[in-house]
């Protein structure tokens, strides 16, 4: 066998390594061709005794802190990104007022995600959210309390499917937590 075959061989079966490992170590370790990321950069509270975010999961069940990464694209078909995550935490709202999420882009536009917070009529009181999809360029993710008003306003958008960009908030929407992110390709 040739020296420039061998090289080739033993390049090719180094990039199927790769894969491999990417694919089968995706946790604890970082995954290695997953390119469009998000960084969790803070939490925040209006008030935390009120609405707290206690768990940011993966659409693989891995938990989120600040400080940690997740995808949101995969370039590869047969990696599946980070995304849809899963948020829960605790409550004192009662379970008929009308929490949403929308993620807010770095220019200012949001984007709502659907189904809305549900409240679990527990003790202590909990609350989840699944199904929460921060793409390409998102820097905000707002969990925002909103009127009958409003709510109604959110489930047009849903009914009709309408997902594009909006440029603000319903009136007397009052944004009662948030995770920042930092986009960034790998």
């Amino acid at each position: 066998m040739s020296t420039i075959r061998q090289i080739t061989v033993s390049v090719i079966a180094g990039i199927i390594l790769l894969i491999i490992q990417n694919l089968v170590t995706g946790w604890p370790s970082e995954r290695l061709w997953i390119f469009d990321n998000h960084k969790i950069v803070d939490i925040s509270y209006s008030n935390a005794a009120s609405f707290r975010i206690e768990e940011i999961r993966t659409y693989n069940n891995r938990f989120l802190y600040v400080g940690d990464k997740f995808s949101y694209k995969s370039i590869m078909p047969f990696c599946h990104p980070d995304i849809p995550l899963s948020v829960s935490g605790a409550t004192s709202y009662e379970d008929d007022v009308n929490i949403w999420c929308v993620c807010r882009d770095r220019y200012g536009g949001y984007y709502l995600q659907s189904p809305k917070v549900y409240i679990r009529n527990t003790q202590p009181r909990e609350w989840g959210l699944e199904n929460l999809y921060p793409g390409d360029e998102i820097t905000l993710i707002i969990f925002v309390l909103v009127n009958q008003v409003g709510n109604e306003i959110f489930r047009q958008k849903v009914i009709n499917g309408d997902w594009g960009r909006f440029p603000e908030l319903p009136a007397h929407s009052q944004e009662i937590a948030s995770i920042k992110l930092l986009s960034f390709m790998k």
